[in-house]
């Protein structure tokens, strides 16, 4: 959007919330533009914002599903406060937190394993709050079936993507009691996670519903890369706050995270537009690989390049934390 469309629409909002603009300016700075939503930074003297523009919906009802979890996460602290709503142009104005990237803090000698729990007792405090009325119950089973039933049908699926699909399939599932169904993020992955070196928030709500709690815990663990002494500082906090622990959840976290990665490494296939091919387990490239190279600008995954690379090391994940 033109950014001289945007500060002339923004204008009547600043207004609302009795921000002097035209004392001060205003600046704004995109900060994405994707396919469905575009961000701004938004500056105003001391006062800092975000706007998020929902170009389209993806989904019937997904603005109005975004801004009503917006604004419950909001109101209990565990997401951005929302300062205005504009459903006419689907405009979300909220707060911009002042932030410290995570991973870097939790390289900072000592403080790994104290953040880790602290981010399991937010991710207890999210899935604590009680679910909405009328809620849409989310299966990420049912949606990475759907997702892979649309690359089938684009033709040959990859093999690195067949594989990791036939081996879910075919996985004998251990007699459990079934959890009660939790408020989830569905999408808990550290790009929507903010962190101001004190306390943590999350945002882009709109994949929210009730669901299994493995599967937001399962995301934080395969794309923080957690070992075995990292996981269980995250799975402290998240009891800690919980007040309970859940009998089994080892195996159910590993459940959860082949599901995770098959999840995420169809979904990211299914936006590539070009050749599917993602390259077989034997070629190199891992999740590790694709962080390093998209902070060293050599891969961007709002291309087909980014999306295959990004596919692929979520099908070898998946290989290797089965075994394949």
């Amino acid at each position: 959007m033109d950014l001289q469309a945007v500060r002339t629409h923004l204008t009547p909002l600043l207004d609302t919330l009795g921000v002097d603009w035209r004392q001060h300016g205003i600046e704004i700075t995109p900060v994405h533009a994707g396919m469905s939503a575009s961000s701004f930074f938004i500056d105003v003297g001391a006062e800092a914002y975000v706007l998020r523009i929902q170009l389209r919906e993806r989904l019937p009802g997904h603005w109005s599903q975004l801004v009503r979890l917006s604004e419950l996460a909001a109101s209990v602290g565990v997401a951005p406060p929302i300062h205005a709503v504009d459903h006419g142009r689907r405009w979300l104005l909220s707060q911009r937190i002042a932030e410290v990237p995570l991973a870097a803090a939790m390289g900072a000698p000592g403080r790994a394993l104290p953040l880790l729990r602290q981010l399991g007792r937010f991710v207890g405090k999210i899935h604590g709050i009680a679910l909405p009325e009328a809620l849409e119950a989310r299966s990420v089973e049912a949606r990475t079936r759907a997702l892979f039933a649309l690359l089938e049908e684009r033709g040959p699926v990859p093999r690195p993507a067949q594989e990791a699909m036939d081996h879910f399939c075919g996985l004998d599932q251990p007699e459990r009691p079934a959890l009660a169904a939790v408020f989830c993020h569905h999408d808990l992955n550290p790009s929507n996670l903010l962190f101001d070196d004190s306390d943590l928030w999350c945002i882009d709500w709109e994949t929210g519903g009730a669901g299994d709690a493995f599967g937001d815990l399962a995301t934080l663990v395969n794309f923080m890369l957690l070992g075995q002494e990292a996981v269980g500082a995250l799975m402290e906090g998240y009891f800690a706050e919980r007040g309970f622990e859940i009998e089994r959840w080892e195996e159910r976290l590993f459940s959860a995270r082949l599901l995770a990665y098959l999840c995420y490494g169809t979904s990211f296939l299914e936006l590539v537009e070009g050749d599917l091919e993602v390259g077989g387990r034997e070629e190199k490239g891992s999740l590790a690989d694709c962080y390093q190279a998209m902070g060293e600008g050599r891969l961007d995954s709002a291309t087909d390049a980014g999306r295959r690379a990004l596919a692929g090391a979520m099908f070898r994940g998946y290989g290797e934390l089965a075994l394949l």
